[in-house]
């Protein structure tokens, strides 16, 4: 039996739980597709009738203040000169709004159009995880807006927009309306849905959330098969019924339209307009969302037996380091009481078992900016991670995709810049990264600057 609730705005917003709710009743006109109308756009959910609340996980981190680690004030202080203020926002600053570290220096400017209203000053901005049930809505089944940002939902007068990769609906089209078969279906569409470097922590995490939570006669639509597939065997393996997990496929001019949909939203919705990548928000990364994901890939058995640094090569693909040879010598020499262990495009193929085994034994990761990182998912809480980014002189600017996951894991996160773009190589100072390495192994905690701040 599915236990819904629906919460008062003050009660939700704390986590108290109220009397539970009765399913809405759709009509014949409920599912009657809004053809060229105008949605009224929804970013705060707990103010709508027909949206409910079926499980609530409160971020433990929310307002705590963050930074990323250098190996000084005056590296750090060049780093945040070269990072855009409207993703890193650690490095921004006003009088009304101090971030976690004030970098008030001569070289560097804060834009005259920042504020509050588009800033987070804590690591999150997000309160908390919610699985949600929209009665009576439509799924769009392709990026309508964007072709890889699928997945946006909407009825007949509102679209909903999710924490993530903000994309309102479409209604300028006729579509093929398909009918699902169930009167009950959760939906996890992600931005980049088959890309591995987005799948497990964007994706899976939240599958496994719904798969925890949901009775079992219902189904979950979501990215699957191909090298997607191995994941799903591998939680099957460990007791998870991932047959309940229906593959998503990407049907131009295609909804459907469901009863009574699940799904997993944060909230309240993060406003962040200047951000120059994306629109909106970049992805959050709860730990009460990704811890949850890394136990099931936890290897109970595999002890951290010797220090261990693992570098991610990109071989000979964008983000490259051009330094890498001469990285992996250095880090030999600098090290030569550590295993050294190098994960490039060779081991892409090998079994997710021994992927897990190289991260999950990891003393330390560095790589360039890049899927390779993803996979510090199988981390252990406190591993180094060092992440070498591009100053984006050209084209996209680096996002903080693997800053905000080694803070939703607990890992220890330093950033070194290099010069290079999103499309094409990196160079870097190789004696910094060794610097970074220096410290991660002395134990250094980098990145948490202060207590939790009051709800």
């Amino acid at each position: 039996m599915l236990t819904v609730r629906k919460y008062p705005v003050s009660a939700r917003r704390n986590g108290v739980s109220a009397e539970p709710l009765r399913s809405s009743k759709c009509t014949t006109a409920d599912s009657r597709f809004p053809f060229n109308r105008t949605l009224r756009r929804v970013t705060d959910f707990t103010v709508e009738d027909r949206v409910d609340v079926i499980q609530f996980r409160r971020h433990a981190d929310y307002g705590r203040r963050a930074t990323f680690g250098a190996t000084n004030m005056t590296r750090k202080i060049a780093t945040c000169t070269t990072l855009n203020p409207f993703v890193w926002n650690m490095c921004a600053f006003d009088s009304d709004n101090p971030p976690a570290v004030m970098y008030r220096t001569s070289t560097y400017v804060e834009p005259s159009h920042l504020s509050a209203h588009n800033r987070k000053v804590g690591l999150l901005c997000s309160q908390g995880s919610y699985i949600i049930r929209h009665s009576c809505v439509f799924v769009e089944l392709w990026g309508a807006r964007n072709k890889n940002v699928p997945g946006a939902i909407f009825d007949t007068a509102r679209t909903f927009t999710p924490q993530i990769y903000a994309r309102s609906a479409r209604t300028d089209y006729r579509p093929a309306l398909q009918r699902f078969p169930h009167a009950h279906l959760a939906v996890i569409l992600l931005p980049y849905t088959y890309a591995t470097g987005h799948f497990v922590h964007e994706t899976l995490a939240r599958v496994v959330w719904l798969l925890e939570t949901l009775p079992s006669h219902i189904l979950i639509l979501a990215p699957r098969g191909g090298r997607l597939e191995r994941y799903y065997t591998f939680l099957h393996e460990r007791g998870v019924n991932t047959s309940r997990v229906l593959p998503y496929q990407n049907v131009p001019k295609s909804v459907i339209y469901v009863e009574n949909l699940y799904t997993v939203y944060e909230w309240p919705f993060c406003h962040q307009e200047g951000n120059p990548n994306i629109g909106g928000e970049p992805s959050e990364y709860p730990y009460e969302i990704m811890s949850k994901l890394r136990d099931y890939f936890t290897l109970k058995s595999y002890g951290r037996k010797e220090t261990q640094i693992v570098v991610v090569n990109r071989g000979n693909s964008a983000r490259k380091v051009e330094e890498h040879v001469k990285l992996m010598r250095e880090l030999q020499a600098a090290f030569a009481g550590s295993k050294i262990v190098e994960f490039g495009p060779s081991d892409l193929d090998r079994p997710l078992i021994e992927h897990i085994e190289i991260f999950s034994a990891a003393t330390v990761v560095v790589g360039p900016h890049g899927a390779g990182l993803g996979n510090i998912v199988y981390c252990k809480e406190g591993t180094a991670v060092v992440e070498i980014g591009f100053d984006g002189h050209e084209g996209m600017q680096l996002d903080e995709m693997y800053y905000q996951l080694s803070m939703g894991l607990h890992l220890r996160y330093w950033l070194v810049m290099g010069r290079g773009s999103y499309y094409k190589s990196i160079s870097v100072d190789v004696s910094e990264i060794i610097d970074v390495i220096t410290q991660a192994m002395r134990g250094v905690e980098p990145n948490w600057v202060d207590e939790h701040s009051p709800f």
